[in-house]
């Protein structure tokens, strides 16, 4: 998957959200738990998602309070840490 050359803008009130994560961009999957047979169980998919399968953010413009999350939903990072390694995301890209 390849997301770029958008313009993402959002002011959370006039959607009626006030959540911290209202405005998000992600990479990231669920932590396998089930079955106990399955071969994508732990970091498996999460693994597989955010680092080799080439899903790239790139080249995008953010106006408002945009969050990025990768890996999993508790890994909540500001834009230099969504851009820098290991995650290496929206380059080129720039928030306003």
């Amino acid at each position: 998957m390849q997301v770029h050359h958008n313009v993402f803008r959002v002011t959370p009130g006039n959607i009626g959200c006030s959540s911290y994560l209202c405005s998000s961009q992600a990479v990231l999957s669920n932590y396998g738990t089930w079955p106990s047979f399955s071969p994508y169980r732990a970091e498996r998919v999460q693994t597989a998602i955010t680092f080799q399968q080439n899903n790239r953010f790139f080249a995008n413009t953010y106006i408002g309070p945009w969050r990025f999350v990768a890996f999993e939903t508790g890994r909540v990072l500001t834009f230099n840490q969504w851009r820098a390694a290991p995650y290496n995301q929206d380059g080129y890209s720039s928030v306003s």
